[in-house]
């Protein structure tokens, strides 16, 4: 964890990021605050997901102990400012997407190259790819005698109109152009022009000959692949390509061991924005280029590869409740589109978690259910008040209130020390909550209601 701190006039700024993990953490950033001889004092908490018991206390009582000070709290984390409120600690909520909004851009062009074994590759990226406003350019190295099939093979698994190029053709959206087996390919101002000029670095058609076309030709609005293959056909381009504004995704080599020589002299070059398996980048241009609005396959699509990526498996929740979650995501985060959350959730590990957090139902309360308790006093535990040991587990357990509520009612019967309680739930922030055993007096009347009458 760091702790910085700057003074403007009468202004103290003081900023926490990472995690407090240790007792010292937690005294640098309490020396900070109260150190503080400025009247004005802003505290910016950066990817902090929870607050150690002490900082907590300290923040309640500041307002008691400096009266004249004026504190303001922000926080990039909704986790965390929702557990704050609750504790009845206000701050404000500013969302990442609002401070570091990337810039976003129209894509118009997807374009694929690969050399050998790319074939199953290109099948997998088509058939996840999304019918959308774009035109699909695809080149793979063939012998030259050799009359390419790939646009047969490719109409029987997509909704794309598949064609091989020819000469003079002019570019349309929604159609998948493929690079005949013994020429050259370029677009110019919108036109395919296909020639027969020597072969570059022992290929025609080339994948640096296209691609440098389309680097002026849309610049920011392509994506480019490169997959598979042998040589370094494809390299040479990357960097007018990057230099353009152009997106450029390498294939993971080790993702084809046995013709990676392309794909690492790629990496090599330096001249690339993402690598990425297969299945990662079929999972992207998928979203990428998905319907602005959040339709039953895309959702189930999407819990596939969340299941894939990360092992949570939510597919057989109700759709419309997820939905409904996925809708408020989108908006509290700042996104722009369900495919550009589904990007970031599958590129960054923090942006699930803030999801998984989203679609975790935390609802709970000390004795919610008065009469399960009651049930529990009168019924079961009589039953192993002979036993030796006892075991508990509060399943879903969220901020904790279910198992210490439990744990009340053991030590009233006296079976509380010789009893575990396990409280497990899927979201780990709500466990982190639960662990610092801070609850808000705000509902003290209301739980202490719910205590009686478990009894």
């Amino acid at each position: 964890m760091n702790v910085t701190k700057h003074c403007e006039q009468d202004k103290a700024y003081i900023v926490a990021t990472g995690n407090f993990e240790t007792e010292d953490d937690s005294h640098e950033f309490i020396k900070a605050l109260c150190n503080s001889e400025e009247v004005d004092i802003e505290i910016t908490f950066l990817d902090i997901w929870l607050l150690p018991p002490d900082v907590i206390e300290i923040l309640a009582d500041f307002p008691i102990l400096f009266p004249e000070k004026k504190v303001k709290l922000f926080t990039l984390n909704r986790q965390l400012y929702s557990y704050l409120y609750n504790l009845g600690i206000n701050s404000r909520f500013v969302s990442h997407k609002v401070l570091y909004r990337k810039q976003e851009t129209n894509v118009e062009s997807l374009a694929i190259g690969g050399s050998a074994e790319s074939l199953e590759r290109i099948f997998t990226i088509i058939e996840r790819l999304p019918l959308s406003e774009i035109s699909v350019f695809i080149i793979q190295h063939v012998r030259e005698e050799s009359k390419t099939l790939l646009d047969e093979l490719l109409r029987k698994r997509t909704d794309y109109p598949v064609s091989v190029a020819q000469d003079k053709e002019i570019v349309k959206k929604k159609q998948i152009y493929i690079a005949p087996s013994s020429s050259h390919m370029k677009v110019i101002d919108g036109v395919i022009f296909l020639s027969k000029e020597p072969p570059v670095n022992y290929a025609r058609p080339s994948i640096d000959v296209l691609f440098s076309s389309l680097a002026k030709e849309y610049g920011n609005r392509l994506i480019v692949m490169v997959l598979s293959g042998y040589g370094s056909d494809a390299v040479q381009s990357l960097d007018l390509l990057k230099k353009s504004g152009s997106t450029v995704i390498i294939e993971d080599p080790n993702d084809c061991p046995n013709a990676n020589v392309l794909p690492t002299h790629a990496i090599e070059s330096g001249n690339f924005h993402h690598i990425m398996d297969i299945k990662e980048a079929g999972r992207y241009l998928y979203h990428l280029f998905s319907n602005n609005e959040i339709e039953d396959k895309d959702v189930k699509i999407f819990l596939e590869d969340v299941f894939e990526q990360y092992g949570y498996d939510f597919r057989s929740y109700n759709l419309d409740s997820l939905k409904r979650r996925i809708q408020n995501f989108i908006r509290m985060e700042h996104f722009d589109s369900f495919g550009e959350m589904a990007i970031d959730i599958m590129e960054e590990a923090d942006c699930f978690e803030k999801f998984l957090i989203a679609l975790s139902v935390s609802v709970t309360a000390f004795f919610r259910n008065p009469n399960i308790y009651r049930c529990l006093r009168e019924n079961i535990l009589p039953r192993f008040s002979e036993s030796q040991h006892i075991r508990v587990w509060s399943a879903g357990c969220a901020t904790g209130e279910e198992p210490y509520s439990i744990a009340i009612v053991l030590e009233e019967s006296g079976l509380l020390e010789k009893t575990d309680i396990y409280a497990t739930d899927i979201n780990p922030n709500l466990l982190n909550q639960a662990k610092n055993g801070l609850f808000s007096m705000k509902k003290q009347d209301e739980d202490s209601l719910a205590y009686k009458e478990s009894n």
